[in-house]
């Protein structure tokens, strides 16, 4: 059956890409809930450069593969 849920909106994570104790738990936590509440959650690479030139990489997004 084909997902017909209506996406809310869309929310960008944004790190400033050096290593940060429990980031990863936190962003998959925040990637879970809010694909379960209908929103799309897309990761922006190279930090402030990525959000300003909107840099992403379609290839690695594997939102759709957590547990």
């Amino acid at each position: 059956m084909a997902n017909t849920k209506k996406i809310k909106g869309v929310i960008a994570i944004l790190t400033g890409g050096g290593d940060v104790p429990g980031l990863n738990p936190a962003i998959r936590a925040i990637t879970i809930r809010a694909n379960r509440e209908g929103y799309r959650v897309i990761g922006l690479r190279r930090g402030w450069a990525g959000i300003t030139e909107l840099l992403r990489d379609e290839k690695a997004d594997n939102s759709r593969n957590y547990l």
